[in-house]
């Protein structure tokens, strides 16, 4: 299966599906009580929407077809990341600046604390080994291992200054951009990836991506 990048719009309440060169693929549209989507994430059979307004994760096909829907825990209240690896989901919080592992199907497991500088935070990604967080104000992407310990950290370019969400394969990342409506690529594995790729995005309104 060609790998494909996902950009929720929380605006118009839809999903974009893009080739990883930009070319807009197909939309689909969420379900009327998704109305806040704030992150996407997908394994390659289903898809994730964390909810901002509710504290829900709602469950999708990949056609767009609405299967499930859960609550998040009582204290992750500013839901606006989420990611997935095999059999589990994390969220990251934004006013609680944790990270929270759910199963894949709503069970709460536990949390951590982001480091101290990373307090805004947006997005999530994680290839299993890894994981990294965008920060909306830092304008910076953090680095932790599964457990939650910090890293380290680089800077985005400049022109990438209101990062909502992010992506990796283990060794690029992409960070979508709500300001310019651009998808940029770091090229890595160094620190900082030394290449930026701009990706034009179809919808002009803020949103967060997944690759798989």
């Amino acid at each position: 299966m060609e790998p494909n990048i996902w950009v929720v719009d929380v605006v118009t309440d839809k999903v974009y599906k893009y080739d990883m060169s930009g070319g807009y693929i197909d939309s689909w549209s969420l379900t009327g009580e998704n109305a806040l989507p704030y992150g996407i994430t997908t394994e390659g059979t289903y898809i994730w929407v964390v909810d901002y307004l509710d504290n829900k994760v709602y469950t999708y096909s990949m056609a767009g077809v609405h299967i499930d829907t859960w609550a998040l825990t009582g204290e992750n209240t500013a839901p606006l990341g989420i990611t997935i690896h095999v059999s589990d989901i994390w969220v990251v919080d934004n006013f609680a600046n944790k990270v929270y592992r759910y199963t894949r199907y709503g069970h709460y497991i536990g949390s951590w604390a982001l480091t101290g500088e990373n307090t805004d935070p947006f997005g999530i990604a994680t290839d299993g080994i890894n994981m990294w967080v965008v920060d909306v104000v830092t304008a910076k992407v953090y680095k932790y291992d599964m457990s939650g310990n910090y890293v380290n950290s680089w800077s985005l370019t400049g022109e990438n200054a209101d990062p909502f969400g992010i992506a990796t394969d283990g060794i690029n990342i992409w960070v979508v951009d709500s300001l310019d409506d651009v998808v940029y690529k770091y090229v890595g594995p160094v620190v900082p990836p030394p290449v930026v790729k701009k990706i034009p995005r179809h919808s002009g309104t803020a949103g967060m991506s997944h690759i798989i």
